[in-house]
């Protein structure tokens, strides 16, 4: 991909959101000690059904298993992203 087409594709400057749409801002302390939701956040944007079946959403969830880090002598490994690894 051109850095001309991934400057196209980034996404605008955005509010990380609440559950209830509320604004975070970390800065002015404003819903900061709330979690951000990506719902709200993501979602205004972006199609929340698709983007959550991606792997930066996912993080491995989906490929999770007991036998994950078996073959890589690793058992306590679950998964190829960062879900199960820690």
């Amino acid at each position: 991909m051109s850095a001309a087409l991934a400057r196209e594709r980034a996404c605008v400057p955005f509010h990380l959101r609440t559950e209830d749409g509320k604004i975070i801002n970390p800065l002015t302390g404003e819903n900061a000690d709330q979690p951000y939701s990506p719902r709200q956040t993501c979602g205004a944007c972006h199609n929340y059904d698709e983007i959550t079946k991606g792997f930066h959403f996912q993080q491995g969830w989906d490929r999770i298993s007991d036998d994950f880090g078996k073959k890589l002598n690793k058992p306590w490994v679950l998964s190829d992203g960062m879900l199960g690894k820690f």
